[in-house]
């Protein structure tokens, strides 16, 4: 990530934790290139230890998506990867708790999933 797209996602996310929760959210596109407001709630809050760990998983989404050809979006919103850093499931069907992780991508990502929450 260029320090321009690090800065973008930094000031997105500052913008995002000031909104009211009815009002909207911002997303950073990939790579940083642009911000655009959206209807929305307000990012699930994390303490210290969780924003490490949301850091880790959008790592290992980032690894993902590239190894499969996808957006990062695709394998996962910041917002579950949010909830599970939250969380922190300790199996496949804990994780289907989770909103944006029904069976199949449970399933799919899990296993590599929660080896990073152990690991984190």
């Amino acid at each position: 990530m260029t320090a321009v797209a690090a800065e973008l996602r930094r000031i997105g996310d500052l913008l995002e934790s000031r909104l009211p929760a009815a009002t909207a959210t911002v997303s950073v596109a990939p790579g940083g290139a642009a911000v655009s407001l959206k209807p929305g709630s307000a990012p699930i809050p994390l303490d210290a230890a969780g924003e490490q760990v949301f850091e880790a998983l959008r790592a290992w989404r980032l690894e993902r998506a590239r190894k499969d050809g996808l957006s990062p979006y695709i394998v996962a919103y910041d917002r579950s990867l949010r909830q599970v850093a939250r969380e922190r499931p300790d199996s496949i069907e804990a994780l289907q708790g989770i909103q944006g992780f029904g069976p199949a991508k449970a399933n799919k990502y899990g296993p590599e999933l929660l080896e990073v929450l152990a690991k984190a």
